[in-house]
C-alpha cells in the first residue's frame, strides 16, 4: 500500500501503461490541487578547462584495506565436520555469539566463504570453532555444511 503520501509507481505505471494516461493526468489524480508551471532555468556559464587550475579534478588514489585473511583451521576433533559462511554479500559479515541467541553478546565475526568448524548442531544454532574463535555460536541459517 505504500506510505500513503505522494505518488504510487506501479499506479502510475499501471495508468500510463494500460490506460493510456498521460503525465498530465496521473500527476493531477496524485495531486488534485497543483498547477503546473513551465521553469525555464537560466544558461549557465561554462568555465574554460584550460582555465581551470591544475589538478582540480585529477584522479587520487584511494587506499582500500584489504580484509585479513583468517588463519588456518586447527585439525579437527572427534565428531567435527567442515563448514564455509554463506552471507552472498562481500559487505555483509556473520556475527558470532557467546552463548546461541540473538541478544547475547557478539565475540567475533566471520566473512562470506570463510570456512569453520562445526563443533555442535543446535535448534538453529552451530557450536563452531576457529583459529581466532575457541567457542561460539552462529546462526544455521547461514553455514553450509562440507
Amino acid at each position: 500500500y505504500g506510505h500513503g503520501v505522494g505518488m504510487s509507481q506501479r499506479g502510475a505505471q499501471t495508468m500510463a501503461g494500460k490506460y493510456d494516461l498521460p503525465y498530465t493526468d496521473i500527476l493531477l489524480f496524485y495531486y488534485p490541487n497543483m498547477e503546473l508551471v513551465r521553469y525555464t532555468m537560466p544558461e549557465a556559464e561554462l568555465t574554460q578547462l584550460d582555465t581551470l587550475p591544475k589538478g582540480l579534478g585529477a584522479a587520487r588514489v584511494i587506499a582500500i584495506e584489504p580484509k585479513p585473511t583468517p588463519a588456518p583451521l586447527p585439525p579437527l576433533e572427534s565428531g567435527e565436520k567442515y563448514g564455509h559462511v554463506v552471507l552472498n554479500n562481500d559487505a555483509s559479515a556473520l556475527n558470532v555469539r557467546a552463548e546461541p541467541n540473538t541478544a547475547c553478546e557478539i565475540i567475533s565475526t566471520l566473512q562470506d566463504f570463510q570456512q569453520v568448524i562445526i563443533c555442535e548442531t543446535l535448534d538453529g544454532w552451530y557450536r563452531i570453532r576457529t583459529a581466532e574463535v575457541s567457542h561460539g555460536y552462529v546462526s544455521a541459517r547461514y553455514l553450509v555444511e562440507e
